[in-house]
């Protein structure tokens, strides 16, 4: 969750700055709606996002590791202590964001229900493609979805300038409310984070800025519009889902109206704003893994996650002082004991060396004339036990790999002398080999004979040959034994 909320900043922080330094003076305002919307987003998913690379490290086919020891007692009580600190922690960081996030959730359902009602209530009538909810409460114009909110009283009476309507119905056909409804449900997730609160201020000021330019190229009178803003910035909106004209960026819209539009400033900017997009998708999507140069060792992606698979599933055995074997899991290894795991392991002890022959005892002195016998010697206090050492190993083995056979390889393979041949794991013989092409083989193993083999004397190395279907067969049930 950590990781997750830093991303999050970092992406919503550094495309709110690109905004505010570059984007928001020039006069490219559907770009900026469009760049705004798809960089939350982006930034919410943008963390569950993940593309495969190669693994760092090396992971070679087999491995032992090896854990120093650790007292038993002290590494229970000290897991103990850990685990109760971190689950009273955990629950109160928990309490703290489900209850603020009840009363968002409550805060927004209750705005959805006053609009709902007052749809409902109050008269509606067909206006231009919107829907007029006549209010018989005076109230400031704003607008929700297709709806628009006006005073019955005012409307009837043509108070109700024409500038402001041409306002408020390009928020209904540019479809603003869907913005707004996107923020503010990620606003009921993050509603502890203060870059939302300035990320949905700067979408609203955008929608304004788009409305605005609706009704200056649409109305004969610029001027009275403006005039028109400055005595509108005293007036209050209670609901803050609507867009209307009343708000408190009067001067930077009045400054936008004014403003030139550069054609050569907005195509570069607007590729300046892509880039950054897909450079932040890029740097901070899944787990990436650093990979240093490739080597002929390093594994494959889907080897190294099935190398995992094997770890998770790896028994380990654990000598006691008795000299009984405990076997445990990995997933059941203690926090500390995984942290103690080194590779490679450490060297073998060097071996005892042989015992001396035994000396003969000397025959005990005759006592002194007079002088009584020694008390005999106590025998010296037992030496403390050494400690014990937790010793594990682990065997990685990946999985099949294609493997043919070259054609010089199948040409050698015909002395029956030298090669004994077996095909699917049944033993054939060297001739039938003419009947088959280096393509039918997926795999080839070779090992020469131990003198304790079966087949020891009639030839000197056994040959293994796969084809495609048991080749692939193999591998698929190599791959259920992890599951």
């Amino acid at each position: 969750m950590i990781v997750y909320l830093v991303k999050f900043t970092v992406c919503t922080g550094l495309i709110l700055l690109f905004y505010r330094t570059v984007l928001e003076r020039e006069k490219m305002l559907v770009f900026n709606r469009v760049f705004l919307l798809l960089g939350l987003l982006l930034s919410v998913a943008i963390p569950f996002f993940e593309f495969p690379l190669y693994w760092a490290k090396d992971l070679s086919p087999s491995s032992s590791v090896f854990l120093s020891p650790i007292p038993a007692a002290a590494a229970t009580e000290a897991v103990v202590q850990t685990t109760s600190r971190s689950f009273i922690g955990t629950w109160v960081i928990y309490s703290i964001y489900w209850t603020g996030m009840a009363i968002f959730v409550f805060r927004f359902a209750k705005n959805l229900f006053t609009l709902g009602r007052s749809i409902l209530q109050s008269p509606r009538i067909r206006k231009d493609g919107a829907s007029l909810v006549l209010l018989t409460a005076p109230a400031e114009t704003c607008s929700f979805l297709r709806y628009i909110f006006v005073c019955q009283k005012a409307y009837q009476q043509g108070a109700i300038e024409r500038e402001v309507m041409l306002h408020e119905l390009a928020h209904v056909r540019q479809w603003h409310t869907l913005d707004i409804l996107i923020v503010e449900i990620v606003q009921l997730f993050f509603w502890f984070h203060p870059l939302v609160y300035y990320y949905k201020r700067a979408i609203q000021l955008n929608h304004e800025f788009l409305a605005d330019h609706t009704v200056m190229t649409s109305s004969n009178r610029p001027g009275f519009y403006q005039r028109l803003l400055l005595a509108a910035a005293t007036r209050r909106q209670d609901l803050n889902m609507v867009s209307n004209l009343n708000n408190s960026f009067t001067k930077k819209r009045i400054v936008m109206m004014n403003h030139p539009t550069k054609e050569k400033a907005i195509g570069i900017k607007s590729l300046m704003g892509l880039s950054l997009l897909f450079i932040l998708t890029i740097l901070f999507s899944g787990k990436t893994m650093a990979q240093t140069e490739p080597t002929e060792k390093t594994p494959k992606t889907d080897e190294v996650e099935i190398s995992k698979k094997l770890l998770e599933k790896s028994m380990f055995l654990i000598r006691q002082p008795d000299g009984t074997i405990l076997r445990k899991r990995y997933r059941d290894l203690t926090p500390e004991e995984k942290e103690n795991i080194a590779i490679p392991a450490p060297p073998p002890p060097a071996p005892p060396a042989p015992p001396a022959p035994p000396t003969p005892p000397a025959p005990p002195a005759p006592p002194a004339p007079g002088n009584p016998p020694s008390p005999p010697t106590p025998p010296a206090p037992p030496a403390p036990p050494a400690p014990v050492y937790r010793s594990y190993s682990i065997s990685v083995v990946f999985p099949p790999r294609i493997a043919p056979p070259s054609e010089s390889q199948l040409q050698q393979w015909l002395s029956p002398a030298a090669f004994g041949v077996w095909l699917d794991g049944n033993r054939i013989d060297n001739e039938t080999l003419k009947n088959y092409k280096q393509s039918d083989f997926a795999y080839h193993a070779i090992s020469k004979l131990a003198k304790n083999a079966t087949n020891y004397g009639k030839h000197v190395y056994q040959v293994n040959l796969e084809t495609h279907a048991y080749f692939q067969k193999r591998k698929e049930n190599w791959l259920k034994e992890l599951e």
